[in-house]
């Protein structure tokens, strides 16, 4: 451990701040995006009329006391993650049940007749 605060702070936002930079490159090799969000109360706040409510650690089901919604506290936070990257703008999340594979399928066609690749092989077995 770091006994500089200031110190351990910074090496934890050059951390995320590159774990950022790899992910944006592989999303964007995709043909994807990363979308920043402030995940600040995501699991307080109810996915289906946006009640907030304290709850602590150890409840792991998220119980709404206004609309009466019940999910585990984790999809719960998820699905606000999801909303609020849609309402930045933003589309082609895979999460939205749009599909990857027929892309994938086509670069995998695209590879295995592409004659001069050099992974042709290694794709086809």
């Amino acid at each position: 451990m770091v006994k500089n605060h200031r110190l351990a702070g910074a090496i934890h936002n050059a951390s995320w701040n590159r774990f950022i930079q790899l992910l944006s490159y592989k999303a964007e090799s995709a043909g994807l995006s990363v979308v920043k969000v402030d995940a600040r109360n995501t699991s307080k706040t109810c996915s289906n009329c946006g009640n907030i409510q304290e709850m602590p650690l150890s409840e792991r089901t998220y119980n709404c006391q206004r609309c009466g919604m019940s999910k585990d506290r984790d999809i719960n936070a998820s699905i606000n993650i999801l909303h609020r990257a849609t309402t930045l703008g933003q589309r082609g999340s895979h999460a939205q049940g749009e599909t990857v594979r027929p892309q994938q399928e086509a670069t995998l066609e695209e590879l295995r007749t592409d004659k001069t690749h050099p992974l042709r092989d290694a794709v086809i077995a």
